[in-house]
């Protein structure tokens, strides 16, 4: 994209192994060092800064799925603040940065929703919780406890506006879904959470 001040995009296999965001920062900084061994490098967070005479480049981290997205929306609000990128420029980089689900949910917002950066970041956050929450699934050793949990404080991330009790039902709908998934048989239908959770542990 000619109009996203993208030079270079490094992708990292994470097929065999998978390591902290700082790991592969440093990764990046010593391919640069090697490299670049008379330019001036330094790790200028969350990016890799490089000096190349009157030319800067910053390795700024791209957002994986994987990734706690608060933290890396914050570093990304950071370093565009920093170099002083306005609405436009920051979606541009949004659409370059993100992959997996995320990159999804963003490419098909109506253009119209990616016109200003803070309604884009609402618009992403919203459908990237209503996903999260739909694909939710029960790890192998979690507690029904600790999935209803979760599955509350995702549903209050996905309906903020929504009362309590139809939180609830929302929840009871999804939790009965993912114990119908694991092949337990309810005798009847949970009308409360606490059923739900019952029935499943029996």
């Amino acid at each position: 994209d000619p109009q996203s001040d993208i030079d270079l995009m490094v992708v990292f296999n994470t097929e065999t192994i998978k390591k902290t965001p700082g790991t592969y920062r440093k990764n990046i900084l010593d391919v640069v060092a090697a490299a670049y061994p008379l330019s001036n490098f330094k790790k200028d967070f969350p990016a890799i800064k490089l000096e190349l005479n009157h030319i800067i480049f910053d390795l700024v981290p791209g957002y994986c799925d994987q990734e706690n997205w608060n933290e890396w929306k914050i570093i990304f609000q950071n370093a565009a603040n920093k170099h002083g990128l306005n609405d436009k420029r920051k979606i541009l980089w949004l659409s370059c940065l993100l992959s997996g689900e995320a990159k999804r949910i963003f490419d098909d917002l109506p253009e119209e929703d990616k016109e200003d950066y803070d309604f884009t970041i609402m618009k992403l956050e919203t459908n990237l919780n209503k996903s999260r929450f739909m694909n939710r699934k029960k790890k192998v050793y979690e507690t029904w406890e600790t999935l209803r949990s979760e599955l509350c404080s995702l549903a209050k991330d996905c309906y903020p506006v929504t009362c309590s009790s139809e939180l609830d039902a929302i929840v009871l709908m999804q939790l009965c879904s993912i114990i119908k998934e694991q092949n337990i048989i309810l005798q009847e239908e949970p009308t409360s959470l606490d059923d739900a959770i019952l029935m499943a542990s029996a």
